[in-house]
């Protein structure tokens, strides 16, 4: 008997109900063989699924790497460019190119060796905050931590990035001679080859980043799906008392149906309570009858069959006090035990009759062909008591609490004024009764919030890297502009001088950043299509083709883009055109 997601009162029941049945089976075999079916009971699958999630974020984390890795690239290009005529001079005066080439590789290789030193820090303390934020729900993360292995990945990066990209600038700053610099003077030319790097390397960024962004804003509208979505009951005020009567104390069912009833009586008296219904089992809590779905109407199954139907066995008020909607028929009422009447939810009845009404069907969960037929007088809307589900609650049957039936731990169903729930004279209020008794109270409305933690840490993580990632890729159009900006001093000083408009000059730098945020965001935006279907199983409400997503996304990064051009295009502004061209 394997229960991987049933509560414990629930997997008590069902264990001690399986006993019976396959003791007496045995005891009535002659062969003494076991039940012919194998037991397996389920709590409804957590649709984000935690591993899948944080697979998810690895590759978030993978993407941030590339865009860091191209924005120290063409920073570290536009640092060799413009130390070209330094370079060249120290060719002229002897220098040879080998130790040009360890002096860059040096220098880059110190670069990302402190920047790596700082970022096992910022890791190590981030790391930190992400288990400090932790949910309940991932308690399992207080063992994530540092170890061996992620510093040597950690450093092996750093290697390969400063080899890489030192060797990078070594090239540039080579294809330049000695005698072509000090003959161009000052006014040397990044050229085109590298100013078409330092744009593919800023359009990769960007492309990158419209991924994260995309991913971002898709999470955070699943979310906000979720923390809105109808429950089919209304969380607000809703508490319920899990009672745990002893076996030993209330063997017999009207013991316990005894206690359960001086138990509401007083907690009418305490007045702060709305509403007070009894149950098998609570809003979090799930029950099965297991045997032989029989449907009037439909092929019997064979007699080998198996079913699990979960179900509750609840008091006529149980659906007004949930706040759950009555969608066709009627309540249960007194006599529905004796005119054996059942109802089932909106996932039930579509299962069976489609857009056809349930009511007045008959159907029974057999154990013996003398089980008797129940009929159906009303549907419920389905209820999702383990929070948002990517699909309809499971199918459900709900019957008229039976007092000679009552269970070991019935459930007690109150609703306040949105006031909190007296936990501590309940407590009091069990404890004189009998202290052998123990009650454990659980909110509906924290029960609501506990089943989308999951999925929010993760919404809350992935907008981080995100944000990180849009923040490098602003930082690199930053950088390339400034650097345009810087070569392009002494053209815009002549163009100035010559009568041409400031706002012509700020709308030629401005161009060429927007053209490759817009590349970048193209791109970015046509690999995020596709990349969305990855993430399909963490979304809730939201189609992977959502275009408020995408526009959200392109939005955000022209936004970015704006920002990282507008010092620049500042700075082209304020250009003196006679200390420009008197520099010079």
């Amino acid at each position: 008997f394997r229960s991987p997601g049933v509560t414990a009162n629930a997997a008590t029941r069902e264990l001690d109900s399986l006993v019976a049945r396959s003791s007496a089976a045995k005891a009535a075999s002659t062969t003494a063989e076991s039940l012919p079916f194998k037991t397996v009971l389920a709590k409804p699958a957590d649709r984000l699924r935690f591993r899948d999630s944080l697979a998810m974020l690895g590759g978030a984390v993978f993407l941030v790497l590339l865009v860091a890795c191209a924005n120290v690239a063409h920073l570290l290009l536009a640092r060799t460019a413009a130390r070209h005529r330094e370079l060249s001079l120290r060719a002229a005066l002897g220098a040879r190119r080998g130790r040009l080439f360890r002096q860059l590789l040096t220098e880059s290789a110190l670069l990302t060796t402190s920047g790596a030193a700082l970022g096992v820090l910022l890791g190590w303390l981030g790391l930190r905050t992400l288990i400090a934020m932790r949910p309940s729900s991932l308690d399992e993360l207080r063992a994530a931590h540092l170890d061996t292995s992620t510093l040597v990945i950690a450093a092996g990066i750093t290697v390969l990035s400063g080899l890489l990209f030192g060797i990078m600038g070594a090239m540039q700053s080579a294809r330049d001679t000695a005698q072509h610099t000090v003959r161009s003077g000052a006014a040397t030319s990044p050229g085109r080859r590298s100013e078409r790097v330092r744009g593919a390397l800023v359009v990769t960024e960007m492309a990158l980043s419209a991924l994260l962004v995309v991913g971002a804003v898709m999470l955070v509208r699943s979310v906000s799906r979720m923390q809105h979505a109808d429950l089919g009951l209304q969380p607000h005020g809703l508490y319920a008392l899990q009672v745990n009567l002893p076996a030993a104390r209330y063997a017999s069912p009207a013991s316990r149906m005894a206690f359960v009833s001086e138990l509401t009586q007083r907690l009418e008296q305490l007045g702060t309570l709305r509403d007070i219904t009894v149950a098998t089992d609570a809003p979090h809590y799930m029950s099965f009858q297991i045997g032989r779905l029989e449907v009037e109407g439909e092929a019997a199954p064979p007699s080998s069959a198996t079913s699990f139907v979960e179900t509750n066995s609840v008091q006529p008020n149980y659906f007004t006090t949930m706040g759950i909607r009555l969608m066709q028929g009627t309540a249960f009422t007194d006599t529905s035990i004796a005119a054996r009447q059942v109802m089932i939810n909106e996932g039930f009845a579509r299962k069976h009759w489609g857009a056809g009404s349930a009511l007045g069907h008959r159907l029974r969960v057999a154990q013996a062909d003398s089980t008797a037929w129940l009929t159906i007088v009303g549907v419920i809307a389905d209820v999702q008591p383990f929070g948002p589900m990517l699909e309809n609650s499971a199918p459900m049957l709900y019957t008229p609490l039976n007092g000679s039936l009552a269970p070991r731990t019935p459930a007690i169903i109150v609703r306040t004024d949105g006031q909190a729930a007296p936990v501590a004279r309940v407590r009091s209020l069990v404890g004189s009764m009998d202290a052998h008794v123990s009650v454990t109270v659980e909110s509906a409305e924290d029960g609501a919030a506990d089943s989308i933690a999951t999925p929010r840490y993760v919404m809350l993580t992935l907008s981080l890297f995100t944000v990180l990632a849009l923040v490098l890729a602003a930082i690199g159009l930053y950088g390339v502009m400034a650097y345009a900006v810087a070569q392009r001093t002494h053209e815009i000083g002549i163009r100035i001088a010559l009568g041409a408009p400031r706002r012509t000059v700020a709308r030629s730098v401005m161009r060429r950043g927007a053209t490759l945020a817009l590349v970048g965001a193209a791109i970015g935006l046509v690999a995020a299509h596709w990349g969305t279907r990855l993430i399909r199983h963490e979304l809730y409400g939201v189609a992977q083709t959502d275009p408020l997503s995408f526009a959200a996304a392109v939005i955000v990064l022209l936004g970015a883009a704006v920002v990282a051009c507008v010092v620049p295009t500042r700075r082209a502004l304020t250009v003196d055109p006679i200390t420009a061209i008197r520099a010079e």
